[in-house]
């Protein structure tokens, strides 16, 4: 009788937690309802990157397999679902989310993990583990690290390459992503296989965090060292530079007389909007900022955005300080420096003074496009309140209409090696002090090529620019502005319709493969030049690089439409 007691006993116990899981799961199926029909009402075109059809059924198959998941399986799966979306604010905000369930739910590695360059390494930590600090990441657990690099894309939002890598200095610390790539089958330890820097190669196990105890270094970009963290700069030869001088400070400048040089860093847009003038605003900034420029004689200007994560739009005081100052407002005097940092109202900023100043850009492509979704909205989810989800409910079409970049390419691209940050040695800074150097040597090369177009045609001119592009590639000069300069200022007048200045174009599209226009000036020119097949082609490619080009999925409307009634 008693071993009948205890059988039922079990029986309604595995019933009763059969029948709370149930519960859970019906929670969680209601919240990701809710979740997709409040940003599809929320979302001004939630769609424009990935077809909704394709979505809905991501999110029904997530439906289907939240049974076997645990709650943190399922947060980090929505979060994968989202970044189908392409953009870069419509995405889980972990760091909005509560912060005792994140410290529950989560572990990070104790490091911070970088992308440089020449690969991934450990730029910070903490304690125990501050001896790694420097070593370059072979592998994270099963997957070497460029695998779990491309496996981590799938589950962060970002708008374009340059955010994924943006999203990496979180992502390649956090455990629970980690095992949704197959990474590792533990959050609480992992296993890395890293390169130290005398070149030996060690395998370590290294405890996870909780995540609060690591989010708390992640919240400032490029943490220098100090209360309780390591970074492999710390220890440097040569002082700090710039950039990295004062990361804290929203809005600081300093001048340096021996070239004549204003640096100003802005490293946040996040200041009030106003009349500009007031207490705190940042037209009160630029007051101080001006005063200073004009006082100081200065004959360059550098801006440097490249770790600004976005704000406000209250640019305007100085874009018009700018603008009032025609000695400074050319290309080789104002410089603006971005990196993949840049995003969301800093990618605003590039683009209005792209727009409407001189400045040359140099660093790296920023994480937004130049017309782009944004103004981050934040809502709960209604059975897990604890979790927070951020969407756009803004376009901000800043640049042209028929600008369909993804991000602002740089004039002259810097890439900081593991290397340049260890020593303190700044890339961008140094393209500044080279810049004209550099575009003698660009127009050099472009006299040479359309000289020998005339001389041997296409080939000779593909010819001598093969013999030169690893020097070009080095300088850093921009590709795509190379090819464009040459095809305005030094391809001959007869260029239109004719069959060598489509094999130029062509070539040039090899040369740049993510450039939309390019590629759209390609397929225009196949299309007049009656070679329908081809342009059909390229501009299908346009719809690869950006499923939102209009004018790409426009033509070939049209010429589908002419095929049909001949």
């Amino acid at each position: 009788m008693k071993r009948g007691l205890t059988i039922v006993a079990g029986i309604l116990l595995l019933a009763a937690c059969a029948s709370a899981q149930d519960q859970s799961s019906a929670s969680w199926r209601e919240d990701l309802d809710y979740l997709v029909r409040r940003i599809e009402i929320m979302h001004p075109n939630p769609f424009g990157f990935f077809p909704r059809e394709d979505f809905h059924r991501l999110k029904e198959k997530l439906a289907d397999e939240i049974r076997r998941l645990s709650e943190a399986d399922i947060v980090i799966a929505i979060s994968g679902l989202l970044a189908n979306l392409q953009d870069g604010h419509t995405r889980v905000g972990f760091e909005q989310s509560d912060p005792e369930w994140l410290n529950r739910s989560f572990h990070l590695l104790p490091f911070i993990l970088y992308p440089f360059k020449d690969g991934v390494h450990i730029l910070a930590g903490i304690a125990p583990h501050q001896d790694l600090v420097g070593a370059r990441v072979v592998k994270i657990g099963q997957l070497p690290v460029g695998e779990a690099v491309r496996r981590l894309g799938r589950l962060y939002s970002h708008d374009n390459a340059s955010g994924e890598k943006k999203s990496l200095y979180y992502t390649l610390g956090f455990a629970e992503m980690l095992k949704g790539i197959g990474a590792i089958d533990s959050v609480e330890r992992i296993a890395l296989t890293l390169r130290t820097r005398r070149g030996k190669e060690v395998r370590r196990e290294i405890g996870t965090v909780p995540f609060i105890a690591m989010a708390m270094y992640l919240g400032t970009w490029y943490p220098q060292a100090g209360n309780g963290l390591a970074t492999m700069n710390d220890g440097a030869a040569n002082p700090l530079p710039l950039w990295l001088k004062d990361r804290e400070r929203k809005f600081w400048f300093e001048y340096l007389p021996q070239e004549r040089m204003m640096f100003l860093q802005i490293n946040s847009l996040d200041f009030p909007h106003g009349e500009g003038h007031e207490e705190g605003s940042f037209g009160q900034s630029c007051a101080r900022f001006f005063e200073a420029l004009d006082q100081s004689g200065a004959e360059k200007l550098v801006i440097d955005i490249r770790a600004n994560n976005g704000g406000n739009h209250v640019e305007l005081p100085l874009l018009k300080g700018i603008i009032a100052r025609p000695l400074i407002d050319r290309h080789d005097r104002l410089f603006l420096v971005t990196g993949r940092v840049t995003y969301s109202a800093a990618v605003h900023f590039t683009t209005v003074f792209r727009k409407y100043t001189q400045a040359t850009v140099i660093g790296e492509e920023t994480a937004g496009r130049p017309n782009h979704y944004g103004s981050f909205r934040k809502f709960a989810l209604p059975n897990h309140p604890q979790v927070v989800i951020g969407c756009s409910v803004d376009y901000y079409q800043d640049s042209e209409p028929f600008d369909f970049n993804t991000t602002h390419n740089p004039d002259i691209v810097t890439r900081m090696t593991a290397a340049d940050y260890c020593d303190n040695i700044d890339p961008a800074l140094a393209a500044v002090r080279n810049y004209d150097r550099t575009c003698r040597k660009a127009r050099a090369l472009a006299q040479e090529l359309a000289k020998e177009y005339g001389a041997g045609g296409c080939d000779g001119m593909k010819r001598l620019y093969q013999a030169n592009r690893r020097n070009l590639l080095d300088s850093g000069y921009n590709l795509e502005k190379f090819f464009g300069e040459l095809v305005d200022n030094r391809f001959p007048a007869n260029k239109n319709g004719t069959a060598e200045y489509i094999d130029f174009l062509a070539f040039a599209c090899g040369e740049c493969p993510e450039s939309i226009d390019l590629c759209y000036a390609l397929a225009a020119r196949l299309e007049a030049g009656g070679r329908i097949a081809e342009a059909k082609k390229h501009y299908a490619r346009c719809l690869q690089l950006n499923p939102e080009c209009h004018y790409a999925k426009m033509r070939l409307g049209l010429l589908d439409l002419s095929e049909k009634n001949l």
